[in-house]
């Protein structure tokens, strides 16, 4: 269980830390926070996912993530985080992890590098 959300993940695959949950938690409030002053849906971009828990807060909350970008060097993550958005964000998600593409409704996800991220023009503008 993380933020009141199940998601999966194996250890042998993919690291996952519970401990941070009570920070991935007041980032979920901050985020409430920031959406409430733009008065729009946020922007998230998430460099380093995982298997997703800060996301499955997020996606938690209607209408508060507009796009995002949900980005992790391990594929045995993003294989993991792929199937957690399904299941807490249900829509159509790639089967297998790959490098990083757009998917339903303006979220990207895939593999990649975070320090790569910033010279990808395919993604300028995101």
């Amino acid at each position: 269980m993380e933020s009141g959300k199940s998601i999966l993940c194996d250890p042998s695959r993919a690291y996952f830390s519970t401990k941070l949950q009570s920070e991935r938690l007041e980032t979920l409030a901050l985020a409430k926070e920031l959406r409430s002053l733009l008065g729009r849906p946020i922007r998230v971009c998430d460099p380093f996912c995982g298997v997703g828990p800060a996301l499955a807060a997020l996606f938690s909350e209607p209408g508060l993530g507009g796009d995002v970008l949900a980005a992790d060097r391990n594929p045995d993550a993003v294989e993991i985080l792929l199937d957690n958005h399904r299941r807490v964000a249900p829509r159509d998600y790639p089967p297998r992890p790959s490098p990083l593409a757009r998917n339903p409704q303006a979220r990207l996800a895939g593999v990649a590098d975070a320090v790569q991220l910033a010279r990808t023009a395919a993604l300028a503008g995101h």
